[in-house]
């Protein structure tokens, strides 16, 4: 009988013909066989074929949660009731943080993976229900300042723990990410981002092309 090989779960926040999903496809093309790879995409877009394609499976995790937590965002102006810095506004983030991380924990006990690689810190609600389970991370940040830090502290992540490594896609990422988890910034591994730059130009095409009205 032939045992499972281990996985690995890569979690993007959508499939976008942007940066971090970009790279993370260019990742999965060089990927080891020795290991079962399966994408973890909270959200779609023109790059989900060619990630269903550079993996071995891929996962659209969904429930009432992620339908409360994919409202759009409304603002009422600075101090009005959808204001960041209302208390209002705080508690529904933190809400929405807490009910995000409820469905990483359950897709993370689906897939039981030995490794979760977090795409972005847009990715970082899995961070917690990894390493509760005693599942290693590597959060790799593409964001930097003032978002790297304010979506770090919405899953509160604002320490070193163990089982999470750090990784960024440059110098800047890396200097603004030891910065927010308390870390000297010789821990955070720099992971440039190595991408097709024609495919994905064609990719962000197609989309803006899709979205114009005729005429």
């Amino acid at each position: 009988m032939s045992m499972r090989k281990p996985r690995i779960a890569w979690i993007t926040h959508d499939c976008s013909a942007t940066g971090a999903p970009s790279a993370l496809l260019s990742l999965l093309q060089r990927r080891r066989p020795a290991f079962e790879h399966i994408v973890v995409a909270k959200r779609g877009g023109p790059l989900l074929q060619d990630l269903v394609k550079a993996s071995d499976s891929l996962l659209q995790p969904g429930g009432v949660f992620r339908r409360v937590t994919d409202r759009p965002r409304v603002s009422f102006g600075q101090g009005g009731m959808g204001s960041d810095a209302s208390p209002n506004r705080r508690r529904t983030r933190a809400l929405m943080a807490r009910a995000e991380e409820m469905i990483a924990n359950r897709t993370i006990g689906n897939i039981q993976p030995a490794l979760v690689f977090a795409n972005s810190v847009a990715s970082a609600d899995y961070v917690s229900p990894c390493l509760t389970r005693g599942i290693p991370v590597i959060l790799h940040a593409h964001e930097i300042e003032p978002r790297l830090s304010e979506v770090l502290e919405r899953y509160r992540i604002v320490a070193p723990a163990e089982g999470l490594f750090l990784a960024a896609c440059s110098t800047a990422a890396a200097r603004d990410l030891a910065a927010a988890t308390k870390v000297d910034e010789d821990v955070v591994n720099v992971i440039p981002n190595s991408v097709d730059a024609a495919r994905i130009q064609e990719l962000a095409r197609h989309e803006i092309d899709h979205k114009l009205p005729d005429g």
